[in-house]
C-alpha cells in the first residue's frame, strides 16, 4: 500500500493507493482536511470554539471527545501553559 500526502497552504489532501496491475490503480481514500485553529493570547475564547467546532465538523470529526482531544493541541502561549496547569 502507498500513501501520498500533500500539503498547500490551507489543505492537507491524503490519497491511499493500492497496487494493482498495471493497467489498473484505485484510490481507496481521499480525504480533505483543513487544520485546526490556534488560539493565542488575546483570542477570543467563545470565538475559537466556535470555529473549532466548526473545523472539526467539517473534517468529520462530530463526536465531541474527539473535539476534547484536538482542543488542547489548539492552544498557542500562556493559554497552553494554562491548561497544562490547570
Amino acid at each position: 500500500m502507498f500513501v501520498a500526502q500533500q500539503t498547500n497552504l490551507c489543505f492537507q489532501f491524503i490519497a491511499v493507493v493500492i497496487p494493482m496491475p498495471p493497467t489498473m490503480v484505485i484510490v481507496v481514500a481521499n480525504v480533505l482536511r483543513i487544520p485546526l485553529p490556534k488560539f493565542r493570547d488575546g483570542d477570543d475564547a467563545v470565538i475559537h470554539i466556535g470555529r473549532l467546532t466548526k473545523v472539526c465538523v467539517t473534517n468529520g470529526e462530530d463526536i465531541d471527545a474527539h473535539k476534547l482531544q484536538y482542543f488542547p493541541t489548539t492552544l498557542r502561549g500562556k493559554n497552553s501553559s494554562w491548561f497544562t496547569h490547570f
